[in-house]
């Protein structure tokens, strides 16, 4: 049986709770998160999902072939860099085994008296997940739970994503509205 964080696996792989959090594991590692605010997860991937059927659906036909690919491009960075932020595994901490404690591998470390783990300098226990998490740097509720060290080249990609999307959806509300008046102006 390993030992993670407080809870026992009897398998290498498989799903548990861990904290407050789901946790996906495969060989005896942590691979896949779900925070506490699951809820958000879903409804900001509802948004992103209509945006993109929005953007196939209305915004594509109404420009040349080449915005419709950076279109489609933008919004699948949204989707894609959203879901490793939401999904990885931020860099949870789980204990140490007591043989490496007691060989003085956790040296330089310090005991975090509600997870009960050893914790690295750079380590900080994040109270909405109820975990440890290595290179803590903020719980997001709408990724659902904390950006550490595991996810947060995916939160920076999720966040550059967001803005060129909006880049592009600017662009795309500019010519559509000078289509619009072109249309008007030889109607007249």
């Amino acid at each position: 049986m390993e030992e993670i964080g407080e809870v026992k696996f009897q398998k290498k792989s498989g799903i548990s709770k861990l904290g407050k959090c789901i946790v996906w594991y495969s060989q005896g590692k942590i691979t896949y998160t779900i925070g506490p605010d699951w809820m958000f997860n879903l409804c900001l991937l509802s948004i992103i999902i209509s945006a993109m059927i929005f953007n196939v659906l209305v915004m594509a036909p109404m420009v040349d072939p080449t915005m419709q690919f950076i279109g489609f491009s933008a919004i699948t960075w949204v989707l894609m860099s959203y879901l490793m932020t939401a999904l990885k595994n931020p860099g949870i901490v789980v204990n140490d085994t007591q043989e490496e404690i007691e060989l003085g591998k956790a040296e330089n470390k310090s005991f975090c008296r509600v997870c009960h783990v050893m914790t690295a300098k750079g380590t900080e226990h994040c109270e909405d997940c109820g975990l440890c998490c290595e290179g803590y740097d903020h719980h997001c509720p709408l990724s659902g739970k904390c950006i550490g060290k595991g996810n947060i080249i995916w939160f920076y990609l999720f966040l550059a994503s967001i803005l060129g999307f909006f880049v592009y959806f600017m662009v795309w509300a500019f010519m559509a509205a000078k289509l619009q008046f072109e249309r008007t102006a030889r109607n007249n």
